[in-house]
């Protein structure tokens, strides 16, 4: 054989080797990239939770009055809405917090004036507002976040049990 027959398979061989070492760098680098996108994606869903139950608790806290919380059914579509109930220079007002359209809404309104969605303002991406009253005094709220990958996915929930002294009504 002679050099020069030598000469392309050494460059077909240096070519075969490039292609190799690029392919396992994209492979890698690709691999980094979802990895990182659905730890970033999780821990939005985490952050939007954690931001919705963290409301609600200082919500339920501030207003932890006699006759002053209730739970009613979402004016707005399925579920359940937590309903807030003051009082302020002899005239009722009612907080509005429910869940739609995949976010935590709360609404202030009069108390005899019919709730309307469109002067709600937004809280949290939450896409599920689940409150379940274990007796008088204790109400348990779960918040989810479904995934963005649909149902392959995994739904992110979280959850407080609160205790009122007050009771809900």
């Amino acid at each position: 054989m002679n050099k020069r027959g030598y000469a392309n398979i050494e460059v077909f061989l240096v070519m075969v080797l490039l292609f190799a070492v690029s392919f396992l760098i994209f492979a890698t680098v690709s691999a980094g990239s979802e990895a990182y996108f659905n730890l970033s994606g999780r821990q939005d869903r985490d952050a939007s939770l954690r931001v919705g139950l963290s409301f609600l608790d200082v919500k339920l806290r501030k207003n932890d009055a006699e006759g002053a919380i209730r739970v009613a059914g979402n004016p707005f579509g399925q579920g359940d809405a937590l309903v807030i109930r003051t009082e302020t220079e002899n005239q009722a007002f009612d907080t509005w917090i429910y869940c739609l359209d995949g976010g935590l809404y709360e609404l202030f309104t009069r108390a005899d004036a019919q709730p309307l969605h469109a002067t709600a303002s937004r809280i949290a991406a939450i896409d599920r507002l689940e409150i379940a009253s274990q007796d008088a005094r204790i109400l348990s709220i779960e918040l989810t976040r479904l995934s963005d990958e649909g149902a392959s996915g995994e739904d992110t929930t979280l959850s407080g049990v609160f205790y009122l002294k007050t009771g809900v009504t």
